[in-house]
């Protein structure tokens, strides 16, 4: 029996698409911005243009509620 093909395609599947038409290697010609777009949604995909620092730390947050009381705000 012949192996079926998916009807949607898979996370790896778009991966190996997006690489093969940033390099240049699908059979008919890319046009550059198509290529770009390419670099663009990789670079998306792997967290490439991100300015966002991810901080893994485990740590407690200690609110200490020591203002004088009577002062006027209360």
């Amino acid at each position: 029996m012949a192996k079926k093909r998916k009807a949607v395609a898979d996370e790896t599947e778009v991966v190996k698409f997006l690489t093969s038409v940033l390099r240049g290697d699908e059979a008919e010609e890319v046009v550059v911005k198509d290529r770009i777009k390419a670099a663009q949604l990789l670079g998306k995909r792997y967290g490439m243009f991100t300015d966002k620092v991810k901080i893994d730390e485990d740590s407690v947050v200690q609110i200490i509620d020591n203002v004088p009381k009577g002062d006027g705000y209360e």
